[in-house]
């Protein structure tokens, strides 16, 4: 069968697309750990929104606001539990909660921790997520 040409891949070819596919992982998934961060952030910055709608309920009723998870948990309707992987944290220290209050969120997959306030959600960039908690309130936020 002498002129028939053996069909398939040469091993030149095979290696020249295993590397292009390689090339294109190594460029994506630092994108993709970018994306999975900024998608966790917004999952804590969303349910810290809800917090501070449930702060300002439980104000009108109780003209102080909550320093505990479970005082908000105990309004109607009820605020839903942090999300899977979420630190939600009350800050008491320095902090009059019959004026004003602070709530600190994050979660490991994260960037940064968010704080609360009655000015609102503000991530607390000099403490990156994998840290510990911050335990004081930044007025500056």
């Amino acid at each position: 069968m002498k002129g028939m040409k053996a069909q398939g891949f040469t091993l030149i070819e095979m290696i020249a697309v295993i590397g292009i596919i390689l090339v294109l992982v190594v460029a994506l998934v630092p994108r993709m750990e970018a994306n999975r961060q900024a998608s966790n952030d917004q999952v804590v910055a969303g349910y810290l929104r809800e917090v501070q709608k449930y702060q300002e309920m439980y104000y009108g009723l109780n003209r102080s606001y909550a320093d505990e998870l479970s005082d908000l948990t105990s309004l109607t309707p009820p605020l839903d539990s942090a999300p899977n992987g979420v630190t939600v944290n009350f800050i008491t220290t320095g902090v009059n909660y019959n004026r004003d209050y602070c709530v600190v969120a994050g979660t490991a997959a994260g960037q940064y921790w968010f704080q609360l306030t009655s000015k609102g959600a503000r991530p607390v960039t000099s403490a990156p997520a994998t840290g510990n908690a911050p335990t004081v309130c930044d007025p500056n936020l």
